[in-house]
């Protein structure tokens, strides 16, 4: 008996860390199911670094949507549509999650008021999951945001 219990408690074990090792985000995006449940445990994930020349609290980092970026070519369709732009971070610190849309995403980096770049992706899934690596630095005079995104749509 106690042989039984043994081997079903190892069993289990197995079970457990084999479903778990299929949420690495490397099988993110490969199989719907298991993109999904990535999506619900995690979700999207911003890392930010800073040069120590930058005063974080300059820095702010605005999510848009596709519908968003209508704005900066046509005002009038830009009424119209459906849109997302929300402050991510502000003053350095993350405030807000990304939100999950599909579609065109845009993260833009401001230095005070200046933008000093972007960074985006087409998005194919709601429930896709992305970690977007930041960093934010200074070069001679300028401030510039360089960083990627990785997840299942980070090629497209």
């Amino acid at each position: 008996m106690k042989k039984n219990k043994k081997y079903a408690l190892y069993m289990i074990s197995m079970l457990l860390v084999a479903g778990l090792s299929l949420l690495h985000p490397y099988f993110n995006g490969k199989n719907p199911i298991i993109s999904y449940a990535h999506h619900m445990i995690w979700g999207n994930v911003i890392d930010i670094e800073f040069d120590e020349n930058v005063k974080k609290s300059n820095v702010t980092v605005i999510f848009k949507n596709e519908f968003a970026l209508v704005n900066e070519k046509d005002r009038t369709e830009y009424e119209n549509l459906n849109v997302r732009s929300d402050t991510i971070i502000k003053n350095g610190l993350q405030i807000l999650v990304i939100p999950y849309y599909y579609g065109k995403q845009v993260l833009v980096a401001y230095y005070g008021q200046n933008e000093i770049g972007r960074i985006g992706l087409w998005k194919t899934n709601n429930w896709h999951s992305h970690r977007y690596n930041l960093k934010i630095s200074k070069e001679q005079n300028n401030y510039i945001m360089t960083g990627e995104i990785l997840g299942p749509d980070n090629n497209t």
